[in-house]
């Protein structure tokens, strides 16, 4: 089965090695040619977490036009890329299957107007971390989660082979709580981790930054009880524990002086609390904060 991984960052190139060693035909769609040939001499490098090393062939392409048909195509790069990703792909490969796997929910928009058939959305909660243009890091082992959206589900469900103990993948059927207990986790761990410029294993260390953790769980949870069955403070605990070393999303934008995602993570958020009726102080305070850095960033 083929598959087009759109992004050659830390997840697009996580995914595209444990796709390639489960016997899928990968193809990886880069901006750079710098990348492109890298990944063609070197296939992508994984470090695992006990330190040990793998590579996996891939092909790589620069340009939709160069993609195979009959593929299934996973979308792994940022909110902010994702208009324009998605427009060129309808014009050549209109009718292909596809995934999306960004941070957050603001994607949601542009996944119900778009003119695909088949569409599904996918919560990814490894850590890993590209260190250079063909080698990735896997910091730590979490769950893909895939939950069908619009239209067929049994190619994009297919990919349920690639399931293993290193990259465990589960199909649901309820695609809002899928979503909504994903950008949940991102409005706790990116805001605080980006502020104080901090690991995810140290909102548990650092005894200041996990009271803050705290505080904003509670507020989120008492604005969204619904999610509390299946979002327990000890599952956030778990993906900090899981994640200790990696840098957030987040983070990484802020300190390489790129655009944060905080429109589809932070301002999503609040903008759903204020249909149901119910406000967040402190994720409001944090999305200044952010935005500041935002606008420091852009003036620059």
């Amino acid at each position: 089965m083929k598959i087009v991984i759109v992004g050659g960052g830390s997840i697009g190139l996580l995914i595209g090695s444990f796709f390639s060693e489960s016997g899928f035909n990968v193809t990886l769609l880069v901006r750079r040619i710098e990348q492109q040939e890298l990944l063609k001499k070197s296939g992508i490098c994984r470090i695992h977490i006990d330190g040990s090393q793998s590579i996996h062939p891939v092909s790589v392409i620069t340009s939709i036009d160069e993609a195979p048909g009959e593929a299934i195509w996973i979308v792994a790069t940022k909110y902010q890329e994702l208009e324009e990703v998605i427009h060129k792909i309808e014009v050549i490969r209109g009718n292909c299957p596809l995934l999306f796997i960004q941070n957050g929910i603001g994607h949601l928009e542009i996944a119900t107007r778009s003119l695909f058939t088949e569409i599904a959305l996918a919560t990814v909660e490894h850590g890993a971390k590209r260190l250079n243009d063909y080698t990735v890091q896997h910091n730590g082992i979490g769950m893909i989660t895939i939950a069908h959206y619009k239209g067929e589900a049994a190619r994009i469900n297919s990919l349920i082979r690639a399931n293993s103990k290193h990259f465990p993948l589960v199909i649901s059927k309820d695609v809002e709580q899928v979503m909504l207990r994903k950008v949940l986790l991102n409005c706790m761990i990116n805001p605080l981790t980006t502020i104080l410029q901090i690991t995810n294993g140290e909102l548990l260390s650092n005894p200041f930054a996990n009271k803050l953790l705290m505080e904003l769980y509670n507020e989120l949870i008492e604005a969204f009880p619904y999610m509390k069955a299946s979002l327990p403070f000890e599952a956030v605990e778990n993906l900090c524990e899981k994640t200790a070393m990696n840098q957030s999303s987040m983070l990484s934008d802020r300190l390489n002086g790129r655009k944060m995602e905080i429109y589809t993570i932070v301002t999503a958020v609040i903008k759903k609390g204020t249909v149901e009726g119910v406000e967040l102080p402190l994720l409001e305070m944090l999305e200044k904060l952010l935005l500041s850095f935002d606008w420091r960033i852009n003036e620059t």
